[in-house]
């Protein structure tokens, strides 16, 4: 396609997906749409290996649970083998809302199960640089930002599969394993050290599942305020393919998923937008605050921050005491 085509095309795609954008925004019903047909765009380009792998989701998912069901044998598995990672991505495309994106970095997919069955995802990842209400609240400089970013670790994935999900809060369930001991081992065996923090963004800003979520009189995570509502998600498959001919047509090295870091899709769109004589945030902002939330793995989480404190001193919490606390109020 001849540049200056190119460049028509891409300018005309990215007002229709920011039209699209606010027309949604503020409206939770018309941005879920929105993204539901975000997600329909990259599950027709893979509905082929869905229709292969989806003998996965009949053998580990669930039919029914009876009422007020206690979970018997929670097990945690770190996706190594390749029909563990296959479960996955077929949960991912077929149950999650937000079109399906991967972080890269350190990562660790884990399946969630109670005994056989598959009970929900928990995804956790390297934590990105950009995050205000994070950065607000820990109070730090760049320079204590830059020696302990490491230790805060993004839970991207938090969340229950049908028939877990909603009545049974078993995504609330998964937001109390997360404050385990085991959570925390399991990523400190991997790299190395354990987590001063996990954070988690929610979808549409104030959630039910994580406000209230109690143990031993404590509130576990901490609502910090929202993002600023800027990002890829609201492009369409069309508009992020087109800009990466236009920045390869420009002759500009943008580094690819598979060698930088979890942001790679919005410097992309940055850099396509600028190439083709746009104000870049003017098509990034698509206004879909999202929540954020953290959860402090010690008691001086912050000031081990911020360098304050050379040690940290944790909490403790087993799961098996966690899971009681859902049972205490949850089960009712």
């Amino acid at each position: 396609m001849p540049p200056s085509k190119l460049i028509l095309e891409f300018r005309q795609r990215l007002k229709r997906d920011l039209l699209e954008t606010k027309r949604a925004n503020k409206d939770r019903e018309k941005q879920r749409a929105l993204l539901l047909r975000r997600k329909k765009e990259i599950v027709a380009t893979q509905q082929k290996w869905i229709d292969t792998h989806s003998h996965l989701l009949r053998e580990y998912r669930r039919v029914s649970l009876p009422k007020k069901y206690e979970p018997k044998d929670l097990k945690l598995v770190v996706c190594k083998e390749q029909w563990q990672n296959d479960l996955w991505r077929l949960v991912k495309l077929n149950e999650w809302s937000m079109p399906p994106n991967e972080y890269i970095g350190r990562r660790k997919r884990i399946l969630v199960f109670d005994g056989d069955y598959l009970l929900g995802l928990i995804g956790l990842a390297s934590c990105i640089w950009g995050l205000k209400a994070r950065d607000s609240w820990i109070g730090w400089d760049v320079v204590q930002k830059t020696k302990k970013l490491n230790y805060i670790v993004d839970a991207y994935i938090l969340g229950a599969v049908p028939p877990y999900n909603g009545d049974y809060r078993g995504s609330k369930l998964l937001a109390y394993i997360t404050a385990s001991d085991e959570i925390r081992n399991l990523w400190k065996r991997e790299y190395g050290f354990s987590p001063a923090a996990i954070v988690t963004t929610t979808l549409f800003g104030h959630s039910a599942v994580l406000n209230r979520v109690r143990h031993e009189d404590r509130k576990l995570w901490r609502n910090l305020g929202y993002t600023r509502g800027l990002g890829t998600m609201h492009f369409s498959l069309r508009t992020i393919a087109l800009a990466r001919e236009l920045v390869k047509k420009k002759n500009i090295d943008v580094p690819d998923r598979l060698s930088d870091a979890p942001n790679w899709k919005i410097r992309l769109m940055r850099i396509a937008i600028e190439a083709a004589g746009l104000k870049a945030n003017d098509y990034l902002t698509h206004g879909y605050r999202r929540g954020v939330y953290m959860m402090e793995s010690a008691i001086n989480t912050r000031d081990y921050l911020l360098g304050n404190s050379k040690q940290m001193r944790y909490y403790h919490y087993g799961i098996d005491d966690l899971v009681e606390s859902w049972k205490k109020y949850n089960l009712k």
